[in-house]
């Protein structure tokens, strides 16, 4: 969130705004323990980009670019995976230099 515009990230933290931060929260996730290498092995598969269903309800589109991932939202902004593969709990966590938004 570091690179969003303070006004818009402080707006999002107002309790009228909470739907809308939860949208954007669950937009950045996806089900199952996805590792970087399953990841491109999708790609693969799917001839150049793989197509990801967020909790959100809304997609992202994941393709290899050299030896990193991006992904690009609804909105067609495109972000880099920028660490991969980091276990938290039972989860696997990719950070982005992004936020993803959907495109509702």
């Amino acid at each position: 969130f570091a690179k969003m515009p303070k006004n818009t990230f402080n707006a999002l933290l107002q309790p009228e705004n909470k739907q809308e931060l939860k949208t954007i929260m669950t937009y950045h996730v996806v089900r199952g323990n996805l590792t970087t290498a399953d990841l491109k092995r999708a790609v693969v598969e799917g001839n150049g980009a793989a197509t990801l269903r967020t909790l959100e309800g809304d997609s992202l589109v994941v393709r290899q670019a050299g030896s990193k991932l991006t992904l690009t939202d609804t909105t067609g902004h495109v972000s880099t995976v920028s660490a991969s593969n980091s276990q938290l709990g039972n989860n696997v966590v990719h950070a982005v230099d992004r936020i993803l938004m959907p495109g509702s």
